[in-house]
């Protein structure tokens, strides 16, 4: 059976006062249905109906009950509006509610199919004002498509919308779409929210605690998403693929947390305003297709890996990574190049941040840290365009730690701003700097530890003030200066080698730095004719606590030539058995060095050799055997100890400008041109 009512015109109305019950139910009212009670579509043998046309008033509470066959539908073609509950169930049925719900009075609850498979489609929900006080739940894990074609849904309880899995929430209206809640939760269950074409979608839920969850958010054309959960918890999975959304915005000033369980990828910016938590697998952040800025306002932890990609996009971390729990691995930018900008990693108690890094390409702009703690437990790289790129400005002492882990600063210099005194800690992992300058006297410390040290060029002028370098092997390959101010002291602990022409130099205006090494030096083996090793210690000491070129001979070998009259005590240089330590031209002392002391038996030089002393140049090992394979110049008194005393010139010139006397007994000189 079916039951009837129609006005018959464009403005009459209909009154049921109670429930009613047919096979199929329809109702015309074009001036308004006014529901008293329950409506209950009874057929079971075939599909029936429940149509309402017309503005509805809720009076009582309402059910309307559409199961009883699978197919049978219910469709609402204008408004719903009543302070009453209202619920709808079809089994496989499709539901359509084609006008806004609560536009002019809210409901109290809408329940739309708690179970069956049918398909749902709502308009608005509320208007200015709310269209729900209390819960609003559409659709069940087992609904085949929820359409939400309206532009405002606006309730004071919580929204959980549900479909089966799959893009089977749609948001449809081209003029957007706002969900929003008075501090209360908002969930998109099991489903994910497809947006159609030119579909913003907006989701708030207060500034109080009102949490957002929802599964995925696919689109079409760079559609923009906003998500605001006030001070509640927003849980997302993926957002975006491809070019399919534009901007992203999660989170506001009232710091509600943010978990991430998928990837976003944007074709425009995103920005995470609330700690961010990385929940499920690695997080990839991708906004490079429109080279979009990436923004975390505030902390990022999680055990996962985070991967950020920007283009040419600005990528700024302004809080801590793993500042309570750390990250696995971060990676920003490995291509494109984007600014990018991050103010600490780790919580320094000693805990690290994350799992390694690595940061920035050849390509990136400049990497600026800054922040004063950096901890890190796997190998990190921080790589950047040549210049003065990758900046450390926390205006404060700086550390930069790993866990014997390898630490890598490429291609850029890294650049320290006004008071950020850098030191960089491996616990022996290898250590490679490109490079390092500094703006008024700041300090450097590289200590790798029982790794490797490779360093190119330190300072310039008056940038950088003390130099402390620590590792098994240092390998230098640029000049180090020292400011003009005090402690501008170059401390260097650990074998060095010298690749490429070398200058150390703590000679200022005003005052020098002393110069220290606390192991042996020698040349790279690559370039025996351009190692180069030039040192500049003014009027403060210079300290040789190991021998010169015996593994590998320096090139030319340069000591305090402009000037100073600290006294000066060389080392051994070369082999015993008559390898050569250097092989180019050797310059040792200046007119006011007060004195030049050869403290070793064995001198192996393979170029040239000039020795200067405004006093003595004393000899102070027994039997020493100096062999140079050039001219031999000795400009200052020749003071010899016991034994024998030889110099060989291997065919050059030997001059000796001053006077011979012994300081001991029994002294034998010789000098031969090897002739």
């Amino acid at each position: 059976e079916t039951l009837t009512l129609t006005d018959g015109g464009a403005s009459g109305s209909i009154t049921l006062g109670g429930a009613a019950t047919s096979g199929s139910v329809t109702l015309v009212g074009a001036g308004g249905v006014s529901l008293g009670g329950n409506l209950t579509a009874s057929n079971t043998a075939s599909a029936g109906t429940v149509s309402i046309t017309g503005p509805v008033t809720l009076t009582q509470n309402v059910v309307i009950d559409a199961d009883q066959h699978a197919d049978t539908t219910v469709t609402l073609s204008s408004s719903v509006d009543g302070a009453k509950t209202f619920e709808i169930d079809t089994n496989a049925g499709a539901i359509a509610i084609q006008g806004a719900i609560g536009e002019t009075t809210a409901l109290t609850s809408l329940t739309i199919n708690s179970d069956g498979a049918g398909t749902i489609e709502v308009a608005n929900i509320g208007d200015d004002s709310v269209g729900v006080s209390g819960a609003t739940a559409i659709g069940n894990t087992s609904t085949t498509t929820l359409t939400l074609d309206g532009t405002v849904y606006k309730t004071t309880g919580a929204q959980v919308y549900t479909a089966t899995a799959g893009d089977n929430i749609d948001i449809t209206n081209t003029s957007n779409a706002a969900f929003t809640t008075t501090n209360t939760a908002i969930t998109f269950g099991t489903a994910n929210i497809e947006l159609a074409d030119g579909v913003d979608l907006t989701l708030n839920s207060g500034d109080a605690a009102g949490d957002i969850t929802l599964v995925a958010i696919d689109g079409h054309s760079s559609e923009a998403v906003t998500i605001d959960a006030g001070t509640g918890t927003t849980s997302v999975g993926a957002i975006g693929a491809g070019t399919e959304i534009g901007a992203v915005n999660i989170g506001s000033s009232d710091n509600g947390t943010i978990t991430l369980n998928g990837a976003i990828t944007t074709t425009g910016l995103v920005s995470l305003d609330g700690p961010v938590s990385l929940a499920t697998g690695a997080i990839t952040v991708d906004s490079s297709a429109g080279n979009g800025a990436i923004s975390f306002l505030h902390t990022i932890d999680g055990a996962q890996n985070l991967t950020l990609s920007s283009g040419s996009g600005a990528v700024d971390v302004n809080g801590i990574i793993g500042s309570t729990t750390a990250i696995g691995t971060l990676t920003v930018n490995a291509s494109g190049t984007g600014t990018i900008a991050i103010e600490q990693i780790g919580d320094g108690d000693p805990a690290s941040g994350s799992l390694g890094a690595t940061i920035g390409n050849t390509g990136t702009t400049s990497v600026t840290f800054d922040g004063t703690q950096y901890t890190m437990n796997g190998a990190t790289t921080v790589t950047a365009q040549s210049g003065d790129s990758i900046i450390f400005s926390g205006g404060g002492a700086t550390t930069f730690t790993t866990s014997n882990d390898a630490i890598t600063f490429g291609a850029g210099t890294v650049q320290l701003s006004d008071a950020a005194d850098l030191t960089i800690t491996s616990a022996n992992g290898a250590v490679s700097v490109a490079s390092v300058g500094g703006t008024t006297s700041e300090d450097i410390t590289i200590n790798a530890g029982t790794g490797t040290l490779a360093v190119g060029a330190i300072g310039n002028a008056d940038e950088i003030n003390t130099v402390t370098l620590t590792g098994s092997t240092i390998t230098l390959s640029g000049d180090i200066t020292t400011s003009n101010a005090a402690n501008n002291n170059v401390d260097i602990n650990g074998a060095v080698v010298i690749s490429g022409a070398v200058d150390i130099d703590t000679d200022t205006a005003g005052t020098d730095g002393t110069i220290d090494f606390s192991s042996t030096i020698v040349g790279d083996a690559n370039n025996a004719t351009t190692d180069n090793l030039t040192i500049d210690s003014g009027g403060s000491s210079l300290t040789f606590n190991g021998t010169i070129g015996v593994a590998a001979p320096i090139a030319g070998f340069n000591v305090n030539q402009d000037g100073g009259n600290v006294a000066l005590t060389i080392p051994q240089v070369g082999t015993a058995s008559g390898t050569a330590g250097t092989s180019g031209v050797t310059l040792i002392g200046n007119a006011n060095t007060s004195a030049v002391t050869l403290s070793a038996d064995s001198y192996e030089f393979g170029g040239a050799t000039t020795i200067v002393s405004a006093g003595n140049i004393t000899a102070s090992n027994t039997d020493p055997d100096i062999d140079i394979s050039g001219n031999a110049t000795l400009t200052g008194n020749l003071v010899l100890s016991d034994g024998n005393f030889n110099l060989n010139s291997g065919g050059g010139n030997i001059s000796v400008s001053g006077t011979i006397t012994s300081a001991g007994i029994d002294e034998t000189l010789a000098l031969s041109d090897g002739g």
